[in-house]
């Protein structure tokens, strides 16, 4: 859920780009506007009345295609490395693939339905576990290794039982997403007070 940045290597400085896209990439509130959506989507499929398989499919239809922006955009921040703007580009594009397979395919049994989202869930805790491991200067490491811990987990809990109920899909599915949308929101405030002590750390220099 985040994107770690390049250091200055003349004086350890973050270096920052001008491009916008770039910008909005990396900005606390692009963070907190998915961290918003996923909540949302959370409580709408735990307070949905009389959930079908359909409705389901709809909702984290949406949401993964929602995901898939979100990744694509963060891809785009110039000041992180490569490796990083690799993990997100195919994230975002395995998002977008699973959430139009969703929504085109709203005949999907629960079986199939939780197998397909504890593969895409599994795929991205272990992809961004990975990168928050590989970079140590990430200012919010510790929520993204929880969101990362939680994702593997919520996946694995859909593989090891698929043949679970319609309310037991509901209740993982929408508690993960709450979850999910709680810690990202927690990182985009950590995120935000990071840079406003940033600017006022420029501010006060000489």
């Amino acid at each position: 859920m985040n994107v770690p940045t390049r250091r200055d290597s003349t004086d350890g400085r973050t270096s920052h780009s001008t491009d916008p896209w770039g910008e909005l990439g990396r900005h606390w509130a692009w963070v907190m506007l998915f961290a918003v959506v996923n909540i949302v989507v959370g409580i709408a499929v735990l307070v949905w009345p009389k959930p079908t398989v359909a409705i389901i499919a709809v909702l984290f239809g949406v949401q993964l295609i929602a995901s898939g922006i979100y990744q694509f955009v963060r891809a785009l921040d110039t000041t992180a490395s490569d490796t990083a703007r690799t993990m997100s580009c195919l994230l975002g594009l395995l998002s977008f693939i699973v959430g139009l397979y969703a929504l085109r395919h709203l005949s999907l049994t629960v079986s199939v339905l939780a197998v397909i989202l504890g593969i895409y869930w599994i795929v991205n805790g272990v992809t961004q576990g990975f990168m928050t491991l590989a970079h140590d200067e990430m200012p919010d490491r510790s929520q993204s290794l929880g969101a990362s811990v939680v994702s593997i987990l919520a996946g694995l809990v859909l593989l090891i039982f698929p043949e679970i109920s319609l309310t037991v899909l509901v209740f993982v599915l929408g508690g993960w997403l709450v979850i999910f949308g709680v810690i990202g929101a927690v990182m985009a405030l950590g995120l935000r007070s990071a840079a406003r002590s940033g600017t006022r750390s420029r501010t006060a220099m000489p």
